[in-house]
């Protein structure tokens, strides 16, 4: 009887030539340079958001923008409403910029949000306010006995009140800048105070103000009596 012996055969191990080795890397290559050129994974989630652009609280504003890595991302339209959406990873931090329309500075430049998925598909709100370089003060006068008097800033005639003393005018500048007014009281000699002056500060935002003053009006001289001979009173 023969007794066979066995043997294991065993599969010679596979050689990748030079050129298969080569290709490969330059597969890795390209997916990593891919994936860096991205910044993020292909399968990032993006979050909606909507833009709400502002000049004086309520004051809906065209042409602000947000910026994502000097990128815009959004944009207000006339109704002061913009969209846009952020990819990113759930509660990411995102960095974000403001840019105003020409004539504007936002109150606050750089803002961040976090990246959130809500109930019900709630859209969150981004708000930048971009207030004007400039306001407007509207100035009503009153003034008691002051009829036909003269406004002046800088020895310019701002506005010049009516027989009732009541005059208007509007001045125009940059938030806390104060315009020294006088009161010209030359063309009324005897009224008092003579020349007073009045300042009037620009605000945060559009406004009106009322400029009220009492002048006193020089006594009335009094008649001078006619003096001359004096007649007998004929008695009947």
């Amino acid at each position: 009887m023969l007794k066979g012996t066995s043997k294991a055969i065993t599969e010679p191990p596979r050689m990748f030539g030079p050129r298969t080795l080569h290709r490969s890397i330059q597969l890795a290559v390209v997916a990593t340079a891919l994936s860096a050129c991205s910044g993020q994974s292909p399968e990032a989630k993006r979050y909606a958001f909507t833009l709400l652009g502002e000049s004086d609280p309520g004051e809906p504003l065209s042409g602000v923008q947000l910026l994502r890595n000097g990128k815009a991302v959004a944009e207000t339209n006339a109704d002061g409403f913009g969209s846009l959406s952020l990819a990113g990873e759930e509660g990411q931090r995102v960095a974000l910029t403001a840019g105003c329309p020409a004539g504007t500075a936002a109150f606050e430049r750089d803002l961040t949000t976090t990246l959130r998925s809500y109930a019900n598909q709630r859209v969150p709100e981004l708000l930048v306010r971009c207030a004007p370089n400039d306001h407007d003060l509207t100035v009503v006068v009153m003034f008691e006995n002051g009829a036909n008097l003269a406004i002046q800033h800088r020895l310019k005639t701002l506005a010049v009140t009516d027989r009732d003393g009541i005059a208007h005018f509007a001045l125009r500048g940059k938030p806390g800048e104060t315009f020294e007014l006088v009161v010209n009281t030359e063309q009324q000699p005897g009224l008092r105070p003579a020349n007073p002056g009045a300042s009037l500060t620009i605000g945060t935002r559009d406004d009106a103000q009322v400029l009220e003053r009492s002048f006193i009006l020089p006594k009335a001289r009094p008649r001078a009596r006619v003096s001359g001979p004096v007649l007998p009173t004929k008695i009947h």
